[in-house]
């Protein structure tokens, strides 16, 4: 879901079809506020997000308390940590059908 000017993404819609989603990269859209993530919350398994210029301002502190699942966010752990990659490109999960997820 990189770089394709989602505002308002439907992640409740998405959290239905991949229930066991460990890692997501969302980066480059223009996303509105982190309250999108709230749906991701019930996604056990999510340990990586990635969401590069989404936004103004690191939100990385909230979005790890928002999802307690996570171990990393913009290639940062929980302890501030610099992780090499959070998100390699090799696996399925960066290949989406887009529109269900963009509300009207």
């Amino acid at each position: 879901m990189e770089s394709n000017k989602l505002k308002e993404p439907d992640f409740s819609t998405f959290v239905n079809l991949y229930p066991n989603l460990e890692k997501l990269r969302v980066s480059g859209n223009p996303l509105k506020d982190i309250s999108l993530f709230k749906p991701l919350s019930s996604l056990k398994n999510l340990r990586k997000l990635e969401y590069l210029e989404c936004f103004k301002n690191d939100k990385r502190d909230d979005v790890f308390k928002l999802i307690g699942s996570l171990e990393v966010v913009n290639k940062h752990s929980k302890t501030n940590e610099e992780v090499e990659s959070t998100i390699d490109i090799e696996g399925n999960y960066n290949i989406f059908i887009l529109i269900i997820f963009q509300k009207r």
